[in-house]
């Protein structure tokens, strides 16, 4: 062969080493402090901070859009940029994330359901939200923001019975506890993020 070479008076090019090979049954390290940042956002208590460099009018095109929403109860926060009606957003990736996690911490503090973190050991963790079983949306405890979110209509949001949110728990959620909607530290919690909210919304124009 380096003969063929030598008579059409053509260098040949030297061999290219092979490429390692990634190590088996490995995932991508997530970004630097990406955990970090997920964990602080998801310890926020309070609206004003959970809305802190965030488009209102996009945090509650998403939170709307969850609470309509027929499919699956339980989401994950990136799953947010997916749905239809922020899909018309036509934000960039990182810009619908950001803004899915604060509508699921939103959606918390409002006590529409619960979110936690996945518990996945290797690769990007995520912010996993469960909403309430459907009799639960109608309870008079959250109909302050529903009529925020312009929700007042019973029929206006969608979830699943208990059992069934039990029973579609996502791989790495932990326990799905909902709080008591009853007891009036949470009544006074979803009360006091809906007038937060009301606030932000009045601020915003």
């Amino acid at each position: 062969m380096d003969d063929v070479f030598a008579k059409l008076d053509l260098h040949r090019l030297p061999a290219r080493p092979p490429e390692p090979l990634a190590p088996q049954g490995l995932q991508p390290s997530p970004p630097p402090n990406q955990r970090q940042e997920l964990a602080r956002v998801l310890a926020l208590s309070q609206v004003p901070l959970v809305l802190a460099g965030a488009t209102l009018s996009h945090v509650l095109v998403m939170i709307k859009a969850i609470l309509q929403s027929q499919k699956a109860p339980n989401m994950r926060h990136t799953d947010v940029a997916h749905l239809k009606p922020v899909l018309a957003l036509n934000l960039p990736t990182p810009d619908a994330h950001f803004h899915g996690l604060r509508a699921v911490v939103l959606l918390s503090l409002l006590g529409f359901g619960v979110v936690s973190q996945s518990t996945n050991a290797t690769g990007i963790r995520v912010a996993l939200f469960t909403k309430r079983p459907t009799d639960q949306l109608c309870h008079d405890n959250l109909r302050p923001a529903r009529r925020i979110l312009t929700l007042a209509n019973d029929e206006a949001i969608h979830s699943k019975t208990h059992q069934e949110i039990l029973q579609s728990r996502k791989r790495g959620q932990g326990e799905i506890v909902f709080p008591d909607l009853n007891t009036p530290v949470v009544a006074e919690s979803c009360q006091r993020a809906a007038e937060a909210l009301q606030q932000a919304v009045a601020a915003d124009g």
